[in-house]
């Protein structure tokens, strides 16, 4: 999506300098309209990997404000519309030039996405929905559904409710905003947003809200002319899963964003670090970079960008854990492996940009908006998206219920990315033995299985995480080499604690002088290796991103003629 990257170099996706919250999201919904216009269709951006992923990696690049508002648009609301409608053509027709977004969560239950207590009441007199929302916990929080000029599309989840039985959870179209208003029954209440991705936030209810028949998205099922339903999935939690697949394409957006985030935040850091030079006495004038402690840490936020950008291609699928139904949260029934993937994805990316803003020192905050953006975009998809913590719980469910735990043979001394990729395995399934071992022992004791596993969550969130690690290994070290090498280096540092629970101690004093030797030999190349991102200094949007740091910002704030 060539197009998108040239479109995204232009000034005017820069965000209005001291604007206030109502013109800075009139100008991200302006700015969100022409990448639409390039992105083209839903159905043929949703249907190519390859272009969401452009999508998702130039929109995080050039303001992760953007991206947010794209996953929402494309990847939630209109392939909600798009997967759910009776007849999909005509009803991303009625979307329009509307802007989609989702109202999905709750405010007042965690993980509210297998409970959603929103509720769509059937008439069979008029043949129309009645949204309801029964309790504050049921109102729908957080949503980009403020009241503005924009117009919207919202993809509405509610349990469906016939002859007073209540059945599975259905998605409906709802327009709001702009030409639309605020329909009759439907209560908006704004929230004061977040500074860090300032979206237009409320907080919706639905009070005898009325809906044309055609707003549903029946998705295969019938209502009869007594009311009755007839679904073909058969039971509400098969409609759940259904009515929650729009988590595969949003989790490859979110996962593709976290890449981007972070090779962007690697490529800021690293060019600041070249040109950046010292005053202490040790030296005298020398760059950053010089310094093993500065190279350390962004090679290493380098080598682990890398590795999650390797999610991001096609590679082969890796032997699912099976067995145990979700108790936590739906996405993992939906697919096994993709929210995993996101959820280390976004963790890494999380901990590589948090690395390099403080490895820009006072700059890191003071110069540029924007390693602080890409970090609160990664803390936000944490929770959005499916949460992190509850992914891992119900992988680790799958894990304890006959998975096959990958050989266990580690390596003496460990140096390549081979080796390390080794001694994952090998924790892993060490762990994943301990975690079966420490459940029997609890479910011989315990009354019921939240006591079964409420003593063991630490156990088994370490070993999920633990799991998704060596799966990323997997996909980035055959062709990762020395970066990923220096990924396995750092990962057996990060689980140090892991590694001697499980008997599988390395050295810190090896760790650290093979850490060293491979940044010895990746540092005459890193220039080459970040500049082949492709991002330009209109992308990155800050002087510290330029090649010479300093002579950009003399001239961006009018001091070229100085010296």
């Amino acid at each position: 999506m060539t197009d998108l990257r040239r479109l995204l170099a232009d000034p005017a996706f820069d965000r209005p300098p001291n604007a206030d919250p109502a013109a800075l999201h009139a100008h991200a919904y302006a700015a969100l309209a022409r990448i639409r216009a390039v992105a083209g269709p839903a159905p043929d951006l949703l249907a190519d990997r390859d272009r969401l992923r452009d999508l998702a990696t130039w929109t995080t690049v050039r303001d992760p404000l953007l991206f947010h508002l794209s996953v929402l648009h494309y990847c939630l609301c209109l392939n909600g519309i798009a997967r759910f409608a009776p007849d999909p053509a005509a009803a991303l027709a009625r979307v329009g030039d509307d802007t989609g977004i989702l109202l999905m969560t709750e405010a007042g239950r965690s993980n509210s996405h297998g409970a959603i207590a929103t509720e769509a009441h059937y008439d069979t007199a008029t043949r129309e929905f009645t949204l309801r929302t029964p309790t504050p916990a049921a109102v729908k929080f957080p949503t980009n559904a403020a009241p503005s000029d924009v117009p919207k599309t919202a993809l509405v989840y509610a349990r469906l409710v016939t002859g007073g039985t209540a059945h599975g959870v259905f998605t409906f179209a709802l327009r709001i905003g702009g030409p639309h208003g605020t329909p009759p029954g439907l209560r908006l209440s704004p929230v004061d947003g977040s500074t860090a991705l300032p979206v237009d936030f409320a907080a919706v209810a639905f009070d005898g809200l009325r809906l044309p028949f055609d707003a549903w998205h029946s998705d295969g099922a019938a209502i009869d002319d007594r009311g009755r339903l007839t679904d073909p999935l058969g039971t509400p939690d098969a409609r759940l899963r259904r009515s929650m697949s729009v988590g595969v394409a949003t989790w490859h957006a979110i996962t593709a964003a976290a890449a981007a985030a972070a090779r962007a935040a690697a490529t800021i850091a690293i060019r600041y670090s070249r040109t950046r030079l010292t005053a202490d006495r040790l030296s005298g004038p020398r760059p950053l970079l010089d310094y093993r402690n500065q190279h350390i840490a962004l090679l290493t936020a380098l080598a682990d960008a890398c590795a999650i950008t390797s999610l991001t291609e096609p590679g082969d699928p890796a032997p699912e854990p099976a067995g145990a139904s979700t108790a936590w949260v739906p996405w993992s029934a939906v697919d096994p492996l993709l929210p995993l993937y996101k959820a280390v994805a976004v963790d890494t990316a999380w901990r590589a940009v948090t690395e390099c803003r403080e490895h820009c020192g006072a700059l890191g905050y003071a110069a540029t908006p924007k390693l602080l953006a890409y970090q609160s975009l990664m803390d936000a998809y944490r929770t959005a998206g499916g949460d992190n913590t509850l992914i891992r719980l119900d992988t680790a469910r799958s894990l304890a219920a006959g998975y096959e735990a990958p050989e266990d043979d580690p390596p003496d001394e460990p140096r390549t990315a081979a080796d390390f990729l080794a001694l994952a395995r090998s924790c892993e399934r060490r762990l994943v033995a301990t975690l079966r071992e420490r459940l029997a022992q609890s479910r011989a004791v315990a009354e019921d299985e939240f006591g079964v596993w409420n003593g063991q969550l630490e156990l088994a969130i370490e070993t999920a995480a633990v799991h998704a690690e060596r799966l990323l290994m997997e996909r980035f070290a055959p062709e990762g080499g020395d970066l990923a090498a220096l990924h396995g280096a750092a990962w057996a540092r990060r689980r140090a604690a892991s590694l001697q629970r499980c008997g599988l101690a390395v050295p810190a004093s090896a760790l650290e002088r093979r850490a060293h030797e491979l940044c010895d030999r990746l540092l005459p190349k890193v220039s080459s290796i970040v500049d082949g991102f492709g991002f330009e200094p209109a992308h990155l949007g800050t002087f510290l991103g330029e090649p010479d740091h300093l002579a950009a910002f003399a001239d961006r704030y009018g001091f070229a003629d100085l010296g």
